[in-house]
């Protein structure tokens, strides 16, 4: 006996089992978030391959995942990506018409969990801004630990060689996974009495590492630092700033001011050539600065190498060759113009003697080769015709003074090809079968076929004389009678005659008449 089940209003009677969810395909990589220096992309992918329903659990996993794209290094001149970030402020944060009109530069949260937010400073007004928005995808989270990116909105440990979670790091002066055995170390020792204005101490190049400038002797004087515009980071204006951390030029500053003996460090590398600069007193006084800094070795990409050698000075008679240099860039194992190779020391050429042969010269002959063949229409026969130097034309070894033939041209060549046996080849006719019947039916005739044959090898003419001349009878099945066009006497015509239709010889001579006979 069928159950019966309570069904409220409204619901389906059918009771579904649940149905766990499970997830779709992934969609294809968005957009990098830079087009160099590093960036990141998403992809997703929905909990839809079925979707959860009727209590089924949902998809468990990531619904969104990312990965590092652009890691080619920019374009020189290479540019501070936090500092474009700040220049462009106002189109990322709705800032008030004050805070808009001022200019930011790059500025990094002491705490870490801020690092990836747009953080900026000004200068002009000494405030600093902290917002809520993220900076850029790929950008880095500090630049004390420049390998590692914010992605939306936390940092990712990353290491030189650009793949996640890696533990390679950079050595003193930035190669990544380097040892120090390529870096350059740059020292400057400032010993003077600075007049009471800016004087030059050093100037520290793009790419500079692990800078280090210290007053070493306490004095009034103060240190700064500006850009080759005379745009000053620190201590412009003929004052000086209390200590404080800043970044220009894509590192960032500590700079210590405390006590008369000032300090300024960071850890580089410099995107840019900063001045370091002193500041005099109205009452002169000495000042000792120390300046050291790493760089690496510059690798070089061009390099002399010997070349072809250049073509003989004389045609004949003795003359120079001299080797010739090429200027090539390993990198690409290219060829390229001189210019790139300047700088490097040129290494020494050699000249050799060539053409040595004696100015006068003639033709000289070999022996004939054998024919090519050995009967028929097409031999020929070969010999090496060159033309030689004298004196080596007068000896037995005369292939050593071979020359170009135009020395020769006064004189006409010898022939260097000739015909030979070209005499009709022996052979005899063979029989290769008959030809078709004459004749489709009834008696015919057929014809015997010859083929005049040799010896064998690559000839392709004989003379076999006289086509021999045979025939024999051959029988085909019975032709079918000639058509009747009239008949053979008039007599046919007689009805009392018509009753020998039936004999065939009758009827043969009768066929028009008795082809018409009723019987």
């Amino acid at each position: 006996m069928a159950q019966e089940t309570d069904v409220t209003e409204g619901e389906s009677p059918v009771k579904h089992n649940p149905q766990d969810g499970g997830w779709g395909p992934w969609s294809q990589w968005g957009p990098c978030s830079r087009t160099c220096g590093t960036g990141v992309a998403f992809r997703t992918r929905a909990c839809n391959h079925p979707p959860p329903a009727w209590g089924g659990r949902r998809c468990r996993g990531k619904r969104e995942e990312w990965q590092v794209c652009s890691v080619e290094e920019c374009p020189l001149p290479h540019q501070d990506f936090r500092a474009q970030q700040c220049a462009r402020i106002t189109r990322i944060v709705n800032l008030d018409p004050r805070r808009a009109a001022l200019t930011w530069l790059p500025y990094e949260a002491k705490r870490y969990k801020k690092r990836c937010r747009i953080s900026c400073y000004s200068h002009s007004t000494n405030e600093v801004y902290i917002g809520r928005e993220y900076v850029t995808d790929g950008t880095r989270c500090s630049y004390d630990q420049p390998n590692d990116i914010c992605v939306q909105g936390k940092c990712v440990p990353m290491g030189c060689d650009n793949v996640i979670g890696s533990a390679m790091q950079e050595d003193d002066c930035g190669v990544c996974g380097g040892d120090g055995a390529t870096c350059h170390h740059h020292n400057f020792d400032y010993n003077d009495v600075p007049p009471p204005d800016y004087s030059l101490v050093a100037i520290l190049p793009a790419g500079a590492h692990n800078i280090m400038i210290n007053e070493e002797t306490p004095s009034g004087n103060f240190l700064a630092l500006a850009d080759n515009s005379s745009v000053f980071f620190l201590n412009g204006g003929s004052s000086q700033e209390p200590s404080k951390t800043f970044i220009s030029e894509g590192a960032k500053f500590l700079y210590n001011s405390q006590g008369e003996r000032e300090r300024l460090q960071a850890r580089g590398p410099l995107l840019g050539s900063i001045y370091i600069m002193v500041h005099g007193m109205r009452e002169p006084e000495s000042v000792r600065i120390t300046t050291t800094y790493l760089t690496q070795l510059k690798q070089e990409h061009y390099q002399w190498e010997v070349g072809p050698l250049t073509a003989c000075s004389v045609t004949c008679g003795g003359g120079e060759q001299h080797e010739t240099l090429v200027c090539r860039d390993r990198r690409t194992d290219a060829q390229v113009f001189h210019n790139s190779c300047q700088h490097l020391p040129r290494p020494s050429l050699n000249t050799t003697t060539c053409n040595t042969f004696g100015c006068e010269a003639k033709w000289m002959t070999g022996p004939w080769e054998h024919c090519s063949t050995t009967c028929g229409p097409s031999g020929v026969q070969e010999r090496v015709v060159s033309c030689v130097s004298l004196p080596e034309a007068d000896t037995d070894n005369w292939t050593a003074g071979i020359v170009d033939p135009i020395r020769c041209s006064a004189d006409p060549m010898p022939e260097a090809q000739r015909e030979c046996l070209r005499d009709p080849c022996s052979a005899h006719w063979t029989p290769v079968g008959w030809s078709e019947c004459s004749s489709s039916c009834g008696e015919g005739v057929e014809t015997r076929l010859w083929e005049c044959t040799g010896g064998g090898g690559n000839e392709v003419t004989y003379d076999c004389g006289p086509r021999p001349h045979q025939v024999r009878v051959c029988i085909k099945p019975s032709c079918p009678p000639a058509p009747c066009l009239r008949d053979a006497s008039a007599f046919c015509q007689l009805p009392v005659l018509h009753r020998y239709c039936q004999v065939p010889k009758y009827h043969e001579l009768c066929c028009h008449t008795c082809g018409n006979v009723v019987y």
